[in-house]
C-alpha cells in the first residue's frame, strides 16, 4: 500500500493477521518479525475486547524492532459496545504504555486512512537515516 507523505510516497506492507482462520498463529511470528510498525485493531464492539490488547501488544513487540510504532485502532466503532466501557479500558492501557488510540469504523468510513498515514508519520519521523521499506504488521487484538 502506498501513502503520499510530505511530498513523498510511503510504503507500506500490511499483513492482516486476524486470529479467526486456524493455521494464523502458525504464521504470526512471521508476519510479526521484524516489523516497524503495527496496527493492533481490536472489536470495539465486543465487551471482552479489551483484554487482548495488552496481550497482543505484548506478542508483537516481542518479535518487532525494538523501535516498533504501535497504533491501537478501536474498530466497528459505529456499533461500540454500550457505554463505551471497551474504548475506556483500552485508552487507560494505551495511555500507560504511551501508544496512541485511534476510533474506525470502515462501514462508515472513519478514520481509517486515518490510522495509517498517522503511522506513516510517526515511521518518517523517526527515520533519520535512509532504511528499507517499513513493515506494518496488522494484528487482531480481539479474538474472533
Amino acid at each position: 500500500s502506498l501513502l503520499s507523505r510530505c511530498g513523498g510516497t510511503v510504503r507500506l506492507q500490511v499483513w492482516d493477521t486476524g486470529f479467526g482462520e486456524p493455521d494464523t498463529a502458525a504464521h504470526f511470528p512471521r508476519y510479526c518479525s521484524g516489523a516497524s510498525g503495527a496496527i493492533l485493531a481490536y472489536d470495539a464492539s465486543d465487551a471482552n475486547a479489551a483484554d487482548g490488547v495488552a496481550h497482543w501488544h505484548k506478542q508483537v513487540k516481542s518479535l518487532a524492532n525494538p523501535d516498533c510504532v504501535f497504533l491501537v485502532a478501536g474498530c466497528k466503532w459505529d456499533i461500540r459496545a454500550a457505554g463505551g466501557v471497551v474504548a475506556s479500558k483500552v485508552g487507560s492501557f494505551c495511555q500507560a504504555i504511551g501508544v496512541p488510540h485511534i476510533e474506525t469504523s470502515a462501514k462508515v468510513g472513519n478514520n481509517v486512512a486515518a490510522a495509517f498515514q498517522a503511522l506513516a508519520k510517526e515511521l518518517t519521523g523517526r527515520a533519520a537515516s535512509p532504511m528499507p521499506a517499513p513493515s506494518l504488521a496488522a494484528a487482531a487484538a480481539a479474538a474472533a
